[in-house]
């Protein structure tokens, strides 16, 4: 029995861990996030655990949709469109991935990624 509960408490552990690093956040207010869409400029917080070498090892393959800045200090990537169109910001969706995001934290929810782009990136 207290094996069993040992083993439920670790995968748990476990989970919650593994969870957050897949969770970048925008600190950005809805009105500057709408402002800075219609730019095809997104700033997102990413995890502690995703450093510049992993950035850049992930950003090189989509330089032609997007380029970016990354402050290594504050873990903020700012990502701007090449060529603003949906295409490129589901190109930015996929570095996110590539990264293992799976989550982005905004408002006080967590969105799936497709779920932010329906509701925050798509051109208006």
């Amino acid at each position: 029995m207290y094996k069993f509960l040992f083993m439920f408490f670790v995968l748990g552990i476990s989970t919650q861990i593994l969870a957050q690093k897949g969770t970048a956040k925008v600190l950005w207010s809805e009105k500057e996030l709408n402002t800075e869409a219609k730019k095809g400029h997104f700033q997102w917080v990413l995890p502690t655990e995703i450093d510049s070498v992993q950035v850049n090892s992930t950003a090189k393959y989509y330089v032609q949709s997007f380029t970016y800045s990354f402050n290594q200090d504050k873990h903020t990537i700012d990502v701007f469109s090449v060529a603003d169109s949906e295409d490129a910001r589901r190109v930015m969706l996929r570095f996110l991935g590539a990264n293992q995001i799976q989550t982005i934290a905004f408002n006080g929810t967590n969105h799936q990624l497709y779920n932010f782009y329906d509701l925050y990136m798509k051109i208006k």
